[in-house]
């Protein structure tokens, strides 16, 4: 095998603290998101009940006072799926539009850091292939194997969903 030559880490990209990068400024924009998104519920909530339509097994009325689990995510309900009473319909899609375009910048910000992210990488990357191109081709060996596990395990959690879908199918047949 080759000598290594003592090389120096390459700098970590403008704007980033070197080591593995913290997943807290993602989870901080995802709990921001989250929390317009309950705050939105609870104005939804606390002017008047919903109708919901399109619900699982429901199609009736939710009480103002449920929160959480009991009320569906605004922002991320399809158009239509949903019907507030006491408000009107601009004020509605008003509120919807808002949130829609705030999970949109957070996403946005969250692509940014992906970008950075892989860009680091890369370049990282093609030091390796340069500097010690045996290793590279094992690394490439094993994440080539760690894909095709990922991708089997992915086939056999879509096909147990599909047949849980096809028996729910058959259930709310059978009980509407």
């Amino acid at each position: 095998m080759a000598a290594r030559s003592p090389s120096s880490p390459l700098p970590p990209p403008p704007g980033r603290q070197s080591g593995r990068r913290s997943p807290r400024p993602v989870h901080d924009v995802r709990s921001e998101a989250s929390g317009l998104a309950d705050a939105a519920r609870e104005v939804f909530a606390a002017k008047s009940d919903l109708v919901w339509r399109g619900e699982e097994g429901t199609g009736g009325r939710r009480g103002p006072g449920l929160a959480g689990a009991a009320v569906a995510p605004v922002a991320s309900a399809p158009p239509g799926s949903w019907q507030p009473e006491g408000l009107s319909v601009v004020e509605a899609k008003a509120t919807r539009m808002q949130l829609l375009e705030e999970e949109l910048s957070s996403l946005k910000e969250e692509l940014a850091l992906c970008q950075a992210d892989k860009e680091f990488v890369w370049s990282l990357w093609k030091r390796l292939q340069a500097a010690n191109p045996d290793l590279t081709q094992t690394v490439r060996m094993v994440v080539e194997r760690e894909k095709q596990k990922s991708e089997v395990k992915d086939r056999k959690v879509l096909e147990i969903l599909q047949v849980k879908d096809v028996k729910i199918q058959e259930l709310e047949q059978v009980v509407f």
